[in-house]
């Protein structure tokens, strides 16, 4: 794997938490032009965007411990997906979460 080859993914997710706003990590840190310093670095950064996270005022709630399990399970699906090509295509995935259900991903 080049290591010099980034894949930049946004899992914009807040569903695993209370409190609300923290999906909005990934754009906060486009904002303050990662890629660009990624790349001053010496890195070639290719951003695929955000995986599609459904949004809680969308959703039921599930169990009282588990409001969005299955939200969650096919959001890191979709991340895990993206992770897998960005591997096989010789790029080095950096994910920029939300919340920490966004690590859960394979």
């Amino acid at each position: 794997m080049r290591h010099s080859h980034i894949a930049v993914i946004g899992a914009p997710l807040d569903l695993g938490q209370g409190r609300r706003g923290v999906d909005m990590g990934p754009s906060a840190l486009r904002v303050a032009n990662l890629n660009a310093r990624l790349a001053a670095l010496g890195y070639e950064v290719e951003d695929l965007g955000n995986i599609a996270v459904e949004q809680a005022e969308s959703c039921a709630e599930g169990d009282a411990h588990a409001k969005y399990l299955a939200q969650i399970s096919t959001a890191c699906e979709r991340l895990g997906n993206r992770v897998v090509e960005a591997l096989d295509t010789g790029r080095l995935p950096l994910v920029l979460g939300g919340d920490h259900s966004s690590r859960s991903a394979p």
